[in-house]
């Protein structure tokens, strides 16, 4: 195959409408198996977006577009020409509907870290509130605080975000609380993270209950809600305590 200016096409080809949609290039270390043509990334406010553009040096002649919003694309090429074309077929497809898909996951809910300072410093108050709304009395067992923040979390899957974020948010404080009250569990601020977490014995067996509840809120099928917060509840469970709960 003949010396191709694979830089100069790409950037030529399709930098110049990823950077109207606030992407920047670089070129990363090359790999075994591939070479970076390219890799574009964005911060917009907390969101962290990339895509890239590399060949495949395992099939000579494939360009691949790696984190298409749908799934890796591929195109061929022989020459130079033949390159040219295969960016521009990649660079139309993302402005037919790789960047309108991007532009759609900025606006989608998530967490925040405003979210996080929040419950951090509230989440006592806010535990408080959720054992008054369901009458609870006592976190003192772990299938029943298991039991209530999952059926608490399916209660309100399918609703819009804006209806529930804060009842979310009650949910990981009570749940936060719970594993503090069992499970001797301590408050753990991620500074590097920025990052509520209940930790056990050392950091690095934590429970982040904010980003659990919210996960199986948004989850796509009821069990796999039910088993996102039953495996974190048993992250920080001695072998005794995960036989307790299962009887």
């Amino acid at each position: 195959m003949s010396q191709i200016n694979y830089k100069k096409n790409v950037k030529e080809l399709l930098l110049p409408n990823a950077e109207e949609h606030g992407f920047n290039m670089r070129i990363l270390k090359g790999q075994m198996t591939k070479k970076s043509l390219g890799f574009f990334e964005r911060t917009v406010g907390e969101v962290y977006q990339c895509f890239e553009i590399y060949e495949d040096l395992l099939r000579e002649g494939t360009v691949v577009l790696l984190s298409y919003p749908w799934g890796n694309f591929e195109v061929n090429y022989s020459d130079e020409k033949s390159f040219r074309e295969a960016i521009e077929t990649i660079a139309k497809a993302m402005n037919d509907e790789g960047y309108k898909a991007l532009d759609k996951k900025l606006v989608e809910p998530r967490i925040i870290s405003d979210d996080y300072l929040f419950i951090r410093d509230n989440y006592l108050k806010l535990s408080d509130d959720f054992c008054k709304a369901h009458g609870i009395i006592s976190k003192d067992n772990n299938s029943d605080n298991l039991k209530l923040v999952t059926d608490s979390v399916l209660a309100i899957r399918g609703k819009e975000y804006g209806e529930v974020k804060e009842e979310i948010l009650r949910i990981a404080a009570f749940y936060a609380d719970a594993l503090i009250t069992v499970l001797n569990g301590q408050v753990y601020w991620d500074d590097d993270n920025q990052v509520f977490k209940i930790i056990r014995d050392n950091q690095y067996k934590f429970v982040n209950t904010l980003e659990i509840v919210f996960a199986s809120y948004k989850a796509d099928a009821e069990n796999v809600a039910i088993n996102m917060i039953r495996s974190s509840y048993e992250r920080l469970f001695t072998k005794a305590e995960k036989e307790s709960i299962c009887t």
